[in-house]
């Protein structure tokens, strides 16, 4: 299975502004790339906090996979590409299982001192090759896309 992490951080590396949304304060360009990954991708992976702060999908037509540590770890064994989109907790155990395959990370001109980091504060060490940066806006949003070695 291929899992490609997209996340959207501040310039001090937090994807949470208190108990705000991304899609409260992530760019427009962000959640058009966003949204228009998942259809391409068809399959989210999501952590049910995340899950239920995101609020009920819209009949779009993506699959989600909501984990939590109720349902274990337990991926369905149909999906052949997945986007994983937290959050924090989720995240550092996708990595710490060498899960992940790439990673789109958006990072907006914001700094917000607190919130939550990309993974959750655990040991890691992961190896990135830079693909490609694309700016998406005037105001400096940038869009990073790594392959995890």
């Amino acid at each position: 299975m291929k899992i490609i992490l997209a996340m959207v951080l501040s310039l001090d590396g937090k994807s949470t502004k208190a108990d705000l949304s991304p899609n409260l304060w992530a760019s427009v360009e962000d959640q058009g790339f966003f949204h228009d990954l998942k259809k391409k991708i068809g399959t989210i992976i999501v952590g049910r906090k995340t899950w239920e702060a995101a609020g009920k999908p819209s009949g779009d037509g993506i699959r989600r996979i909501v984990m939590s540590r109720e349902t274990g770890f337990a991926l369905p064994d149909d999906v052949e590409e997945a986007l994983l989109v937290g959050g924090s907790e989720l995240n550092a155990e996708f990595f710490k299982r060498k899960l992940i395959n790439e990673i789109y990370l958006t990072i907006e001109p914001k700094i917000f001192g607190k919130g939550l980091p990309l993974a959750q504060d655990i040991p890691l060490e992961v190896e990135l090759e830079l693909i490609n940066v694309e700016r998406l806006n005037p105001q400096g949003t940038l869009l990073l896309h790594y392959r995890v070695k």
